[in-house]
């Protein structure tokens, strides 16, 4: 496999390997401005990383969004 497509079997920890199919070969990074964005929002987590214990980003959590 090469260097393109194994970054899409672990994205921080998420198996994205579904992109390697797709159009995108190389990661994007956008930004949305806020009156685009369509749906509510939700915390899924809230991490102080000054304090926090590294086994604290091990978890899991139930979320909703609104459109």
């Amino acid at each position: 496999m090469d260097e393109k497509h194994s970054f899409w079997k672990n994205v921080y920890g998420v198996n994205m390997s579904i992109m390697t199919e797709g159009l995108f070969h190389d990661p994007m990074v956008d930004t949305v401005p806020s009156n685009n964005v369509m749906s509510d929002c939700c915390c899924i987590l809230d991490l102080d990383l000054v304090k926090m214990n590294p086994k604290e980003v091990e978890f899991s959590n139930f979320y909703s969004l609104k459109m």
